[in-house]
């Protein structure tokens, strides 16, 4: 299901990153799921992959204290990336959210969380 603007998307992108933080990533990814050009089987193991590498996190960096919408990056008139920082005591991870305009309205193309922060400073 498309979504019918670039503002509801990046706000979908908002309210899917408030889940995260908050140690609520099915329930982040369940918003994102109707909206999203990936399997159910594909979700469920992105889900997965997310929920054991933040065991690791709170670990390696501490406790989760909040996000930032970093920066809305546009190329032409039919694509979005949404780029925020998920900050912990000690590191930060970055999540990409990549919107496509199609004949219907914006879809979820990619979504991806990264602990190598280097890309943003390209």
């Amino acid at each position: 299901q498309a979504l019918p603007s670039a503002d509801a998307a990046v706000a979908l992108s908002d309210r899917i990153m408030q889940r995260v933080v908050a140690g609520k990533t099915l329930e982040g990814f369940d918003l994102a799921r109707p909206h999203a050009l990936v399997t159910d089987a594909q979700m469920d193991g992105f889900i997965q992959q997310v929920n054991t590498h933040r065991a690791t996190w709170d670990a390696r960096f501490g406790k989760s204290t909040g996000y930032e919408l970093l920066r809305n990056d546009t190329v032409g008139e039919s694509l979005i990336r949404t780029i925020f920082l998920h900050r912990f005591d000690e590191h930060a991870i970055v999540w990409y959210f990549i919107w496509y305009r199609g004949t219907k309205g914006w879809v979820l193309n990619r979504f991806v969380f990264l602990e190598d922060s280097t890309s943003l400073f390209q």
